[in-house]
């Protein structure tokens, strides 16, 4: 339903970011034209929780002639292999983590810790990458900055977080997914229903697929939408340039 939350703890760190001014860009990039590959990561398997309910919406870049993958129950390793896709998605829990002094965003996987996993992955854990919550991995900002430095950047046009608290107290998560690749991300300052992010992000797609810039999509979306959650107050803002 609608009032599903995204997020996967109760706040913590310091108080939600302030509200991100809109680009008065207005240059309108024609992404059917150009860029042809979407990939959603999904918390969820297939038919479970609410990653159905964004099919019709995913659905608006496939009719666009976008080759849209779906990673369902999506791995650490799924998050290690985004590079070739024009439009990324992250349909996930979302949280904040402190680590030392630091709290920051962080985006929840659904992958359980197991012995062999644990070996897999023991470099991420050594360093601090990903962390393990609850018999969960969570993934820091410090994960997309490792994977994805200099010369093996991502290439992404725009990157959705569709999670909970994507740039909570702090701008680190977007900025990490900025530098790795992302020309522009779009985040969530709180805690954010699926019904809020599923309507904003239908009417910026179908704004964006229409020659639109992404600072002008998501400024109708919001002004369609409303500027924030009316349940949590969860702005949805834009980081990067488009």
């Amino acid at each position: 339903s609608g009032t599903e939350i995204k997020g996967s703890s109760e706040p913590r760190g310091t108080a939600p970011a302030d509200i991100m001014t809109l680009s008065s860009d207005t240059t309108g990039i024609n992404y059917i034209s150009y860029h042809e590959k979407a990939l959603v990561l999904h918390y969820y398997a297939e038919n479970e929780g609410w990653s159905g309910q964004y099919l019709p919406t995913t659905n608006t870049l496939s009719d666009a002639g976008f080759d849209t993958t779906h990673r369902y129950s999506a791995t650490i390793n799924d998050y290690k292999s985004l590079k070739g896709y024009q439009f990324v998605m992250v349909d996930s829990h979302g949280s904040t983590y402190a680590h030392w002094f630091t709290t920051t965003p962080v985006i929840c996987t659904n992958e359980g810790v197991t012995s062999d996993n644990q070996k897999s992955y023991s470099s991420d854990l050594f360093k601090n990458r990903i962390v393990k919550v609850g018999g969960k991995y969570w993934i820091r900002p410090d994960f997309f900055t490792f994977y994805y430095d200099q010369g093996h950047e991502m290439n992404c046009e725009i990157f959705h977080l569709a999670i909970c608290k994507g740039a909570y107290g702090n701008t680190r998560l977007v900025d990490a997914i900025n530098d790795a690749g992302a020309n522009a991300v779009i985040a969530y300052t709180d805690t954010v229903t699926v019904g809020y992010d599923i309507a904003i992000l239908q009417d910026a797609l179908s704004t964006l697929l229409e020659g639109n810039s992404i600072s002008n999509s998501l400024a109708y979306a919001r002004s369609q939408n409303g500027n924030q959650d009316p349940s949590t107050g969860a702005v949805p803002n834009y980081y990067g340039s488009g």
